[in-house]
């Protein structure tokens, strides 16, 4: 192999493996709120792993009111992690290329929280009931889209695929 060529493969695969590195291991920073259950945070794009919050568009009912469950999730999260550092644990990698993961703010995790103020439901399929305890207690409490009726993220995306 000429030896230019070494020195491109090499530069290329260096670049490559240097931009996953934030998605290995733990890393932490200023996050930028993406959706109810998404960061980012330095270039990286972040899914909070085990939880599913509202869809963006998506709409609640309470007190036989529309309102916009998914954009209150968002709010929610934005007024969580503002001007403070999340530091994230990978657990693996999405189709999507994201970081999922385990998030933390001041110390609590912020998965469980958005889970125990009613603003994401426990992903069982993912968590095996990480957060069921979290979403109990936002249940009996009618906290976030716990105080009216909702349909299921899940459910949703299923019914409306542009709702991704």
């Amino acid at each position: 192999m000429p030896p230019n060529l070494s020195r491109i493969l090499l530069s290329a695969l260096l670049a490559l493996t240097s931009l996953d590195a934030p998605a290995a291991g733990r890393f932490e920073g200023r996050a930028k709120v993406i959706d109810g259950d998404s960061l980012e945070i330095a270039g990286t794009r972040v899914r909070l792993w085990g939880i599913d919050a509202p869809e963006y568009s998506q709409i609640c009912v309470r007190g036989g009111a529309d309102w916009k469950g998914g954009k209150a999730a968002i709010r929610a999260l934005r007024g969580r992690v503002s001007g403070r550092r999340v530091s994230c644990e990978t657990l693996e990698v999405d189709r999507y290329d994201r970081s999922v993961a385990r998030g933390e703010v001041g110390g609590r995790s912020l998965n469980e929280w958005l889970v125990h103020e009613g603003w994401a439901l426990d992903y069982r399929r993912y968590s095996h009931g990480t957060y069921a305890h979290a979403q109990a207690s936002a249940k009996s409490a009618r906290r976030g889209i716990w105080a009216g009726d909702f349909e299921s993220p899940e459910s949703l995306r299923h019914r409306e695929p542009s709702k991704r």
